[in-house]
């Protein structure tokens, strides 16, 4: 607050001048006839016939006062004070603005107005924090964890912060926290700090740092707190899904349920952060296909959050969609169905039909429309999600992208292949530049643009794309993959109807080995290979090892 204070004093000082420039203009002293004043800020330095002086001004002789000229120096006086005095009145109310926002901020955490309204306190905050990392830090010397809670908080609540924005204020308040305990580096603050700042990393997706911190916050708190700490379990909580979302789900799996039993004892079952880790824990168990133990824990989550949060509640809409994905990996379309179309129903209701939310579950009731054989009604759908995505999120937005993907291929199953064909272009070369050639959502995409080209007849470039979704495929997921060995029987489909038998014998003597390698002799997918070969070899006039290998076939399916 001191530097505030000078410069209020300065700029009251510097406005002193103005009554003693406009008594030397009524009495015709200062010549500003031709002359420019210019009013350079804080500095006071006034400008008189092209020269430059601070506080001072050329004397010339005295006018009789009621020549033209000195009512014409009168006016122009009057004019550029009133400028004069107008710049000053800004800069002191930007002053008193600044010294009334820190005044501010003490008052609210004085009266601890924090947990009562966190937002206005961390708009005040944020006012503070635009003058330098020294006003914080008085004010951290006085309040301590407070103001880095506030600064943590107001990076979360005020609205109108971008992403890096946000962490920025993150960072700025680790920062500090560490600078006011440099040797503590498990000190309750510090930690507080850190822990705030990996949750605002793994929002942002920065999974690496975030795991880092995360850690680090564990760590510390199990050491001051104890391993069942509420801060010490939610730490644990936050790392777990970092873990989780890097695909280290073994990892994640028993941390949650490290949580979930702690949390089961200590805050009760239906407890919301209770129900948060059921909830955490059957995401987890799904990506690693447990879907059984999944969809058990998903019912419970929607069972406690009807009862405790109700049932329009967003994180009771958003269990019964996560719900719905589990019951339609499993083949259970009809109830996947319902729990679908009761979250959009929700979702619509409570966050508006363009909120990204709702805009999620209506994709995820096309696609199972989609699997359910429903193509008209799965259409509409797509069509509904990809409109509102494109509005909301942007056309290369990798979900407006992804809704694009999916409506072509109803698209393809309806037989509209032309229509099927643009939207695959459009997708492909939106997810090229979003997320790379070799992303295996981009040869997703490259793979279904070859098969719909080789329905329409165009197989010299459906050729070409399966020799690039294959070989890009090799090199992300490996030779044995079953998305691999899916390009590479397209591959030689298509190599086959060019007339390239000698080639498309060679591939599929190459995938009857990768298919026995990664299925075993007589599965199924090693059988649809070893056929598609000896049919090759029938055409290529070798008819012998042909019916060997049929024979193999026939006892295989036997």
């Amino acid at each position: 607050m001191v530097p505030c204070l000078l410069c209020l004093v300065w700029l009251g000082a510097s406005a002193l001048l103005v009554p003693c420039l406009f008594v030397l203009g009524v009495a015709g002293c200062v010549r500003f006839d031709g002359a420019v004043l210019v009013v350079l800020g804080v500095a006071g330095c006034v400008r008189f016939d092209g020269a430059v002086c601070k506080g001072a001004a050329t004397l010339i002789p005295r006018r009789p006062p009621c020549c033209p000229a000195h009512r014409l120096n009168l006016v122009t006086a009057c004019a550029l004070i009133g400028l004069w005095t107008a710049a000053n009145v800004v800069m002191l109310t930007n002053v008193w603005w600044a010294m009334r926002s820190g005044d501010s901020v003490e008052r609210e955490i004085d009266e601890g107005a924090f947990g009562e309204d966190a937002y206005a306190l961390a708009a005040d905050l944020l006012a503070v924090a635009s003058t330098g990392d020294a006003a914080l830090e008085e004010l951290w010397s006085r309040h301590g964890a407070t103001v880095d809670l506030a600064l943590h908080e107001a990076a979360w609540l005020v609205d109108d912060l971008s992403a890096s924005e946000a962490e920025a204020l993150h960072r700025r308040a680790a920062d500090i926290a560490r600078s006011m305990h440099p040797d503590e580096p498990h000190h309750p603050e510090v930690l507080d700090s850190i822990d705030s700042l990996g949750l605002s990393l793994y929002t942002a997706n920065k999974l690496a740092e975030a795991e880092q911190l995360l850690r680090h916050a564990v760590a510390g708190r199990e050491k001051v707190l104890g391993a069942e700490h509420p801060d010490t379990l939610s730490s644990l909580h936050q790392l777990a899904c970092a873990v989780r979302d890097e695909g280290k789900l073994d990892e994640a799996e028993k941390m949650l349920r490290r949580v979930l039993v702690a949390q089961e004892r200590l805050l009760g079952l239906d407890n919301p952060e209770t129900l948060s880790t059921v909830t955490d824990l059957a995401w987890t168990l799904d990506d690693a296909g447990n879907l059984e133990e999944a969809e058990a824990l998903y019912r419970r989550s929607l069972t406690g959050r009807e009862r405790v949060l109700g049932p329009e509640h967003e994180d009771t809409l958003s269990t019964l969609n996560n719900l719905a994905i589990v019951l339609d990996n499993m083949g259970k379309l009809d109830e996947a169905q319902k729990m679908y179309r009761r979250s959009l129903a929700g979702k619509e209701k409570v966050l508006g039909p363009d909120h990204e939310e709702t805009l999620t579950s209506l994709h995820n009731l096309a696609y199972v429309l989609r699997n359910s054989g429903k193509l008209a009604e799965s259409a509409r759908l797509y069509r509904r999600a990809l409109a509102g995505r494109a509005k909301v999120l942007g056309d290369d937005n990798i979900d407006t992208l992804t809704s694009m993907h999916n409506l072509a291929n109803v698209l393809d199953d309806q037989g509209k292949l032309e229509e099927a064909e643009k939207l695959y272009r459009c997708a492909l070369t939106g997810k090229q530049a979003a997320q790379g050639a070799d992303n295996e959502d981009t040869l997703i995409t490259v793979n279904n643009l070859a098969y719909v080209l080789n329905e329409r007849g165009k197989v010299a470039e459906a050729e070409k794309l399966y020799r690039r979704a294959l070989a890009g495929r090799e090199r992300t997921l490996g030779k044995d993959h079953d998305d691999t060995l899916s390009s590479l029987s397209m591959l030689a489909d298509v190599l086959v109807a060019a007339g390239k038998l000698p080639e498309a014998e060679a591939l599929l003597r190459c995938g009857v080995a990768r298919y026995e390698r990664a299925h075993g002799p007589d599965a199924e997918e090693t059988a649809s290979c070893i056929g598609a070969l000896a049919s090759v070899l029938r055409q290529r006039g070798k008819h012998d090892e042909a019916k060997k290998l049929e024979a193999h076939v026939s006892a295989a399916q036997e």
